[in-house]
């Protein structure tokens, strides 16, 4: 039975994310550290004034009783500490990516190690102080230390991954070394996050970058030096940016609204427990085939029973973060499926009527009533046509106005994009939503959609999982993704086949249909070339009725298949088949790599796995972007 929880608007909470970047003691050496602290606690404050300001303005479209605030940062010695302090003290929850599980990372701050007095002791006292107070999140990868610098580097690499805006603190000076803070800059410039550069050794003056050519000149001293500026206006915009609704950055005040009106039917929408467009089930059983167990119906595969577990590395957080993230994916794919049933049965529909239409006015010659005697007999089949032409119109008017073509693709997207986020998620990655080609965005600017809108806020609010990421964690990791590949390939490979077979009996149906036609016309003209030639009234009558019905259905079967778009559907399939093949043998190759040495991570290897789920993730929603604008210009019409 369907819960209330399944039934009720699934509204996303608000969470913004601010990561921070910045030098040890040994880069800060004649720094004022008061003042860099004032010019953090101002920044953070501005962002909670902004995100609360939003809040109010939006709240409706959220959940919760306000927003939330998240601070990443690795509490390396120096100014990683004075960030998270004055977060904490601001309100933000913290979260600590560490490239060593935390017994190890702690041996950096011990005497002789460490670069600051009574280090291990702020360590610990920053994690106790946010653990009892705003929360805790500990990230911890099991790097080896015989690549240090590597390691510092992934844990570096996923507070990017992770901040909405990255604050970083750099004196200026390039040194160009691995995990450092100016390879930090210089990535996130590349990835286009919004960054605040603080400059700690001229007077923490700061400004905001948003590519590497808006770092000004060196000075004589090879320091590079931001002019003396506080840019709170720019701030205050890449805020409102990054949690604009839905509708932001599309020119068109129409689309604009259009997003937010989507986004309030989604809310909206009520979870059915039974489907009545049973059309398109039976029209694939008849001319499709069986789908084997555990293949779902919908546009994409629905989740195994493996995959309902709670999203990997979040079990030990707060278990209601990954199920309302499962229950965000549950509900788009029940959704997408209600609405590619009735779009799909609609339109089989729509052509079936045309070719009946036909039929109907057909019959009174079929039924031998040539001389109009039987006025009521013509009356009746008159009114039928007239009743299925209504009938026609009335489908179509019901699919344009309630959306089932447009709803389908949107809850598809949504639905994948959430299965990106749960696949994204245990590796402390996150969903960077990228803009298509040029001739791609007449379609859709994919950033201002309400469903970017809506997984990115999703993202937010899961933020990084508590846990160890070592090699039993990516063990499992890789068995899951393994099992994902597996059962997409088994997907494309049975959607293959359906897609081709519904297209060869249509196609092969509508060939038969036009040779029987000219047997028909044939057959009919006989008497013509032979006089011993002669054919009953009632057999004439016939002929002449499937001469014109024949053709009228024909037609309508090849609207279908036109419509379908079965035979690329299927081309594609095949072709993502291959690809998810290849997959699974990468993928095998990795889990055998990840087995090589000691108990520690080969940070490569760490790597990989992150480049071959972030791969596999960008081709599933490509491909089905792609698949959205095949079918993009193919709402329902009439059949002309």
């Amino acid at each position: 039975m369907e819960s209330i929880k399944d039934s009720s608007p699934l509204r996303p909470p608000l969470t913004f994310r601010v990561g921070f970047a910045g030098h040890r003691p040994d880069r800060l050496a004649g720094a004022d550290l008061g003042e860099f602290s004032k010019v953090l606690e101002g920044i953070l404050a501005q962002v909670r004034k902004e995100v609360s300001e939003i809040w109010q303005s939006d709240s409706s479209w959220y959940s919760g009783e306000g927003p939330g605030f998240q601070a990443l940062s690795s509490l390396a010695e120096g100014s990683d500490r004075i960030f998270a302090g004055e977060a904490i003290r601001l309100g933000y929850s913290l979260s600590v990516p560490m490239p060593f599980p935390q017994d190890e990372f702690e041996a950096d701050f011990l005497p002789g190690k460490a670069l600051e007095n009574n280090s291990l002791e702020r360590f610990r006292n920053i994690l106790e102080q946010a653990e009892n107070s705003t929360g805790l999140t500990r990230f911890q990868i099991i790097g080896d230390r015989k690549r240090e610098a590597q390691a510092y580097s992934a844990a570096g690499k996923i507070i990017l991954n992770q901040a909405d805006i990255l604050i970083v603190a750099w004196d200026g000076i390039s040194h160009e070394t691995e995990g450092g803070t100016e390879e930090t800059l210089r990535e996130a410039l590349n990835m286009q996050i919004p960054l605040i550069w603080i400059n700690t050794y001229s007077e923490n003056r700061w400004m905001i970058l948003n590519e590497t050519g808006q770092i000004p000149a060196a000075n004589g001293d090879g320091r590079h030096v931001p002019p003396i500026m506080e840019d709170s206006q720019g701030l205050m915009q890449i805020i409102k940016a990054s949690l604009a609704l839905p509708g932001f950055g599309v020119s068109a005040g129409n689309k604009k609204d259009e997003a937010l009106t989507r986004l309030a039917d989604f809310h909206n929408e009520k979870l059915r427990r039974r489907n009545p467009a049973i059309i398109w089930k039976i029209f694939r059983k008849i001319l499709g085939r069986r789908r084997p167990a555990g293949i779902s119906s919908s546009n994409q595969q629905a989740e195994s029973g493996h995959d309902k577990y709670l999203i990997q590395g979040f079990e030990n957080k707060d278990p209601g973060l990954s199920r309302s993230v499962e229950s965000g994916f549950s509900r788009c794919d029940r959704l997408s499926t209600y609405n590619s049933d009735f779009y799909r049965s609609g339109y089989i529909l729509t052509f079936l009527m045309a070719a009946l239409a036909v039929g109907l006015a057909l019959f009174p010659v079929l039924a031998g009533w040539l001389t109009h005697e039987n006025v009521t007999g013509e009356s009746i089949t008159v009114a039928a046509e007239l009743l299925t032409l209504l009938f026609i119109l009335l489908l179509v008017f019901q699919s344009r106005s309630g959306r089932w073509h447009s709803r389908w693709l949107d809850y598809r997207l949504a639905a994948e994009r959430i299965r990106q986020l749960r696949q994204l998620a245990p590796l402390g990655m996150g969903i960077r939503v990228r803009e298509k080609r040029e001739h791609q965005k007449s379609y859709e600017h994919p950033s201002s959609t309400w469903m970017a809108w809506y997984v990115k806020a999703l993202e937010r609010n899961l933020g990084l999982p508590d846990a160890k990421v070592d090699k039993e964690y990516l063990g499992k990791y890789l068995e899951n993704l393994l099992d994902l590949t597996n059962d997409q390939q088994a997907y494309h490979a049975d959607k293959a086949k359906e897609n081709h077979q519904i297209e060869k009996r249509l196609h092969g149906t509508g060939i038969t249909l036009v040779f029987a036609t000219i047997a028909a016309c044939t057959i009919h003209l006989s008497p013509i070339f032979s006089q011993a030639w002669h054919l009953p009234a009632w057999f004439s009558h016939l002929l002449t009725f499937l001469c014109g019905f024949m053709p009228a259905l024909g037609a309508a079967l090849a609207g279908i298949n036109n419509q379908g778009e079965f035979r690329r559907m299927a081309k594609t399939s095949e072709s993502m088949q291959r690809e998810y093949l290849v997959l699974s043998e990468e993928i095998s190759a990795l889990k055998e790599a990840l087995k090589v040495g000691g108990d520690k991570i080969d940070v490569q290897i760490f790597n990989k796995i992150k480049d071959k789920a972030l791969h596999i993730s960008v081709m599933m929603v490509e491909e089905l972007s792609d698949w959205r604008i095949t079918y993009h210009n193919r709402p329902m019409d009439l059949p002309a």
